[in-house]
């Protein structure tokens, strides 16, 4: 059973289709008022939202951009462009700050990378479609130690981008990394 850490939504600001600001009382609030719960119980439970940390990665000044591919686990988003890498956090990022460890994980298992600079963006709360109702994604910034290669090649694809390229993939990018696109200037 896969636990995943959660808040009660009305924890958070009510869902916005726009970056929202963290500041530091909520980012304290997300780091210290969830907790583990089994992830199956949540996916259809709109009085929580599992946290999910959302990086956007660059290195040597490009950013990285994924596409789902047929062997993708998230069918609903296969074909879909993305600038975000992240995933639920898990029991074993428990400390002071579990979005900060999650990501830090999500980022070793999903491109390789360490986070040689980190820079956090705001919130992403929305609630468009079922599950985006479940979910709320804390962007970053991510300066990446070495060049991101995808660990699953038989899921996503990638390619590292000039920052002015990504806006002809916009109407081709899940939703996250549409509202994320808007930090990629800052």
């Amino acid at each position: 059973m896969e636990l995943v850490y959660a808040l009660p939504a009305d924890r958070l600001p009510p869902p916005q289709n726009r970056l929202l600001p963290l500041d530091e009382d909520l980012w304290r609030r997300v780091n210290k008022e969830g907790a583990f719960y089994p992830r199956a119980g949540l996916e259809a439970d709109e009085r929580y939202r599992q946290i999910i940390p959302y990086a956007i990665v660059a290195y040597r000044g490009r950013v990285l951009l994924l596409r789902r591919i047929r062997g993708s686990t998230e069918g609903r988003l296969v074909g879909l462009y993305s600038i975000g890498v992240g995933g639920h956090i898990n029991p074993e990022d428990t400390c002071r700050e579990p979005v900060t460890w999650g990501l830090f994980r999500e980022l070793w298992e999903e491109v390789g990378v360490r986070a040689a600079t980190v820079r956090r963006l705001g919130l992403i709360l929305t609630a468009g479609t079922a599950v985006e109702r479940v979910h709320a994604g804390v962007l970053f910034w991510v300066g990446a130690d070495r060049r991101p290669e995808v660990r699953e090649p038989a899921k996503l694809e990638a390619d590292l981008v000039e920052p002015s390229a990504l806006a002809a993939y916009r109407d081709r990018m899940e939703g996250w990394s549409r509202l994320a696109l808007s930090a990629v200037s800052v």
